[in-house]
């Protein structure tokens, strides 16, 4: 991509009901997430992707509002009770991150953002938390409410989407080598794929552009951060009808 930098994508989702379209808008979130920080990083010279989950909307809202037909964050829905002897409000009401309309499919998207070091092949533990709450808990609640809501719909998918930041900090004295090292984030893209629990089935890299690398380096005082890449992991469930 032009002054982007470079791609790699893993797409297992195959050809059942839905699922090319699937393919097809996630290959567009990941080319509109490039897209979108870019923006950030040539207007201010920091990436907003190094922040947390709440920072991540603030990319991922225009990016899914240019490729859906409409779309709604926070999303109001009725999550199943998870004591149901005590079924009080708080415990019933939920939201989902993203609902959208894509190609006539109804998409219930849940967030979660994480941190992954450069060169370092361990998995945090955080990270496997958050993706298992996310797909096991988060998503598996909705899934009565999705039910209901096809009704009025051709069919709703249910997407698991996991943004992992790629980060390196090193003394001033040291020179990072993680400028557009392709090899070394392919390698930990294909850690994530292969090890997240349940796994997924669409994983996206994002490279930067080396020019997008040196503008969002921070600087510390005896340290810096680079960020040479992005990886995002998806898990696109059975359709729902």
């Amino acid at each position: 991509m032009r002054n982007l930098g470079k791609t790699n994508i893993i797409n297992k989702i195959g050809d059942g009901e839905g699922r090319r379209i699937a393919s097809d808008f996630m290959d567009k979130v990941l080319i509109g997430f490039a897209k979108q920080s870019a923006k950030y990083i040539n207007a201010v010279y920091e990436a907003p992707f190094v922040y947390s989950e709440k920072q991540l909307h603030s990319v991922l809202a225009p990016v899914i509002s240019n490729i859906a037909e409409t779309f709604l964050m926070e999303h109001p829905l009725e999550r199943k009770w998870e004591i149901e002897s005590e079924p009080t409000f708080e415990s019933y009401t939920g939201s989902l991150d993203y609902w959208c309309r894509y190609r006539g499919l109804d998409l219930f998207i849940e967030l979660k953002h994480d941190r992954d070091a450069y060169k370092n092949d361990n998995i945090r533990q955080e990270a496997h938390k958050n993706w298992k709450k996310m797909n096991n808990e988060q998503l598996e609640r909705v899934k009565d409410e999705a039910q209901r809501f096809s009704e009025h719909s051709k069919g709703i998918l249910l997407i698991a989407l996991h943004a992992f930041t790629v980060y390196e900090t090193l003394p001033n004295s040291k020179e990072s080598l993680a400028r557009e090292d392709i090899e070394t984030l392919i390698s930990s893209q294909l850690n994530y794929f292969s090890n997240l629990e349940p796994y997924p089935n669409w994983c996206g890299l994002w490279v930067l552009h080396r020019d997008l690398f040196d503008r969002c380096t921070r600087d510390y005082e005896n340290k810096k951060s680079y960020f040479p890449g992005v990886i995002l992991v998806a898990k696109i469930n059975e359709i729902i009808k």
